[in-house]
């Protein structure tokens, strides 16, 4: 986002993203994949046909707002990269 509208942002990974469990996951996943390939796709088609079996149904998820300064999806009334941005002062 930032690259499309020209603001200046720290470009590094995060040095502590590794020890996140996100990165455990990811790091669990590709053992996985490299033992057995394949299996990262057959775990995402499992759970679309799990979402298919269950109507696609989420419960208690809002409907997207709009942000009142760029117009894009927002979750409020408007959106964190514009208030961020509204912060730091255009």
């Amino acid at each position: 986002y930032c690259k499309f509208k020209g603001i200046p942002f720290y470009e590094c990974k995060c040095p502590y993203s590794s020890e996140s469990f996100r990165g455990e996951v990811k790091r669990f996943l590709n053992s996985v994949e490299e033992n057995f390939p394949g299996s990262k796709f057959n775990l995402l088609q499992s759970c679309l046909s799990l979402q298919k079996s269950f109507g696609n149904k989420k419960a208690g998820v809002k409907k997207a707002l709009m942000c009142k300064t760029c117009g894009m999806p927002s979750s409020g009334k408007e959106c964190m990269a514009c208030t961020l941005k509204g912060e730091l002062g255009d």
